[in-house]
């Protein structure tokens, strides 16, 4: 099951409840279609990703519990070598 990651602009703290405003909260009921007791992890920028669970759905407004806090791995473990092959008159100078 995929678990949806969503941005918060508000700083974000652990065992506590955010109220997304309502362009977040439509995205999360209306586009996802996520319903009560549905998991979403919730991220600041800060470097963390935040664990939630949706508590409270209305028409218009979601609550979302947050749970624990995780470090977050942005940098690829695969080594990358790129090779290109010698090309003639501005060629090289273009992928140069």
């Amino acid at each position: 099951m995929r678990i949806n990651r969503i941005y918060c602009k508000t700083t974000l703290s652990e065992q506590g409840e955010f109220e997304p405003d309502e362009r977040v909260a439509h995205y999360l009921l209306n586009v996802l279609r996520l319903r009560e007791r549905d998991k979403v992890r919730l991220f600041d920028g800060s470097g963390c990703d935040y664990e939630a669970t949706l508590v409270a759905v209305t028409r218009k407004k979601a609550i979302l519990s947050i749970g624990a806090a995780h470090d977050v791995v942005t940098e690829s473990p695969l080594h990358t070598t790129l090779a290109i092959a010698m090309g003639k008159g501005e060629r090289m100078d273009w992928a140069v």
